[in-house]
């Protein structure tokens, strides 16, 4: 299941699924291509450029509810790992030390217990995600009473269903939960439905794009413009697939 979701993200995200798009309008009658060649391309133009990653903006700021009770504890998500095979180090992504820091600097100011969640991806990787947060953290000086270790999951969904029980063990139903802003909205669906009686406070680790005013650089293709175009496509798909899930069973009794 990881796998197909690994390749159809790839396919369904820039620039896979602008390739994908070439790919078929070969296959189509010239009468498609006259017209169909040239969309493509514009569509690959504008999500290349600030211009179309502006357009994106209203999704990633969708509005929360508003939490009326205090938070008891801070929930970070992991963004992966960077593994050498010729070194054998292994260190996190700055995706993951992004959202790391904020998390820490939550803790700066409130001194909650801090979960950590990440594991391996295919399982090939010597360490989870999660221990190499925790160690992270402890360098930073955390106290390690203070750091809970979810060391399993693999994706957003794992996060939830992996994080939820230890979070309900302890009786804590309002949390912080940071990752980056263009990963809340699906990581809060998420957690909604591995917890719906909880209440969830989104902390971005950080911004989806520079926002400063309109310039003549943003009507020029860029790298970071089509990083937040392929992030809006797999958060998208993403959170249509999690829609199409079935909810998980509601557990009764006692805590394992």
């Amino acid at each position: 299941m990881l796998l197909l979701q690994k390749i159809g993200g790839a396919l369904l995200e820039p620039p896979g699924i602008f390739l994908l798009g070439f790919l078929i309008l070969l296959l189509e009658p010239r009468r498609v291509k006259k017209y169909g060649f040239p969309v493509l391309l514009a569509l690959m133009y504008l999500f290349s450029t600030g211009l179309g990653a502006r357009l994106l903006y209203p999704y990633f700021d969708f509005p929360y509810q508003p939490v009326t009770t205090q938070p008891e504890a801070i929930v970070i998500l992991g963004g992966g790992t960077l593994f050498d095979q010729k070194t054998g180090t292994q260190t996190l992504h700055p995706v993951s030390a992004m959202r790391l820091l904020q998390g820490y600097f939550l803790f700066q100011k409130e001194h909650l217990p801090c979960v950590v969640s990440g594991g391996t991806l295919w399982g090939k990787e010597p360490r989870g995600e999660g221990e190499l947060m925790q160690e992270m953290l402890l360098g930073l000086g955390v106290p390690a009473e203070k750091i809970i270790v979810e060391n399993r999951a693999r994706t957003t969904w794992e996060n939830a269903q992996f994080v939820v029980p230890l979070l309900k063990e302890r009786g804590i139903t309002t949390f912080y939960l940071v990752s980056s802003q263009t990963h809340l909205r699906r990581a809060v669906f998420a957690f909604t439905r591995f917890y719906p009686e909880s209440q969830i406070i989104p902390v971005p680790a950080h911004p989806v794009f520079d926002r400063k005013p309109l310039t003549l650089e943003d009507f020029l293709p860029s790298l970071e413009a089509l990083s937040v175009s392929s992030a809006f496509f797999h958060e998208w798909w993403g959170l249509l697939f999690y829609r199409l899930m079935k909810p998980p069973k509601r557990h009764t009794g006692p805590l394992p």
